[in-house]
């Protein structure tokens, strides 16, 4: 198990300021957010001596990890921000706004999956972390700065073990969308709620609709109350293409280059694209990755029966077809 967590802690980025936790996800010791360790630190400590030091209660002590969590917000190299969604509405708003391929992870839980972006430095004195209700018991959350985001393969309680839904080694932490950047930007008195169920009390209590001002005509999210006044709605990005037909998708599938398909990142995102057009589609991506000399028989189906909805959509099969035009000329 040590070993394991070793080599896992070699394969993340060297600047990522991690806290160990324990079993339940909880962070060890005190001042976890301040005294973090660096991946390769954690494993040089281990490796030398099985355990770390953390601070405790009544001073300094030895600990053993389970696991280990992102400490979101400034590092040494950026603003790293956690978005997670928290239920299928969530991951519904994620779709809806769209996101670039990101490295993203998971409980392994149905519809809760967390998407990693950065944010220059410059950005760090605006950023606020935020909680959004999506609907009953389910919410869309925006971690900053001191928070954290338990990471592979550290264990759940409930499932086991998070796992890499798009790890580090295949993909890198995307530059954050405008409309997650719009989000957590917001002035701390504009929709900042520190429970859902205050917020929802709050909402009730007025018959107006609540809309950030602050948030620009043109923001793909706008905040407002329904006719149970209990949730936010996300609504479509007015940019996004309209969903197309399986027969488009068909067509789009031999424009995209087969280079993309010996990609395991583009591979892999290809296929969560179609299936989150349509379950018919496994096919397309079965015979589309038989173009690459990496292509095993068997491996597409069953990557395809684990994919269950992570925010990847159609519109990434056009962003690979719009790459693959480079290459085709």
């Amino acid at each position: 198990m040590l070993n394991s967590l070793i080599e896992q802690l070699l394969l993340l980025p060297k600047h990522w300021p991690l806290a160990p936790v324990g079993n339940n996800k909880n962070p060890l010791g005190v001042r976890w957010n301040e005294r973090t360790f660096l991946p390769r630190e954690a494993a040089e400590k281990l490796i030398a001596n099985g355990s770390l030091t953390v601070l405790g209660k009544y001073g300094e002590m030895a600990t053993v990890p389970k696991g280990f969590g992102l400490v979101t917000g400034l590092n040494s190299e950026e603003f790293l921000i956690a978005l997670d969604a928290d239920g299928n509405s969530a991951m519904t708003a994620i779709e809806r706004c769209g996101i670039p391929p990101t490295v993203s992870f998971t409980s392994g839980r149905p519809h809760r999956a967390q998407f990693l972006f950065k944010a220059p430095l410059t950005a760090a004195p605006l950023m606020r972390s935020r909680r959004l209700a999506t609907g009953t018991l389910e919410a869309l959350e925006f971690r900053g700065n001191k928070l954290m985001s338990v990471l592979p393969p550290s264990p759940h309680p409930i499932t086991g073990q998070y796992v890499w839904i798009a790890g580090p080694t295949q993909c890198e932490v995307a530059p954050a969308p405008q409309w997650i950047l719009t989000q957590m930007q917001q002035p701390k008195t504009v929709n900042t709620p520190a429970r859902d169920r205050a917020f929802r009390e709050r909402n009730a209590a007025t018959s107006n609709p609540i809309v950030d001002r602050n948030i620009e005509a043109s923001n793909p999210i706008v905040a407002r109350n329904l006719a149970g006044r209990d949730r936010i709605v996300f609504e479509r990005n007015p940019t996004a293409l309209n969903l197309p037909n399986l027969s488009e998708i068909k067509l789009l599938m031999e424009v995209i280059h087969p280079k993309f398909a010996g990609d395991y990142h583009s591979w892999l995102f290809a296929g969560m694209a179609l299936k989150s057009t349509s379950s018919f589609l496994l096919s397309e991506w079965d015979e589309w990755s038989q173009q690459s000399s990496k292509y095993v028989p068997g491996v597409c189906q069953a990557k395809w029966a684990s994919f269950k909805g992570c925010g990847i959509t159609f519109r990434y099969l056009y962003w690979l077809a719009k790459l693959s035009a480079q290459h085709w000329a």
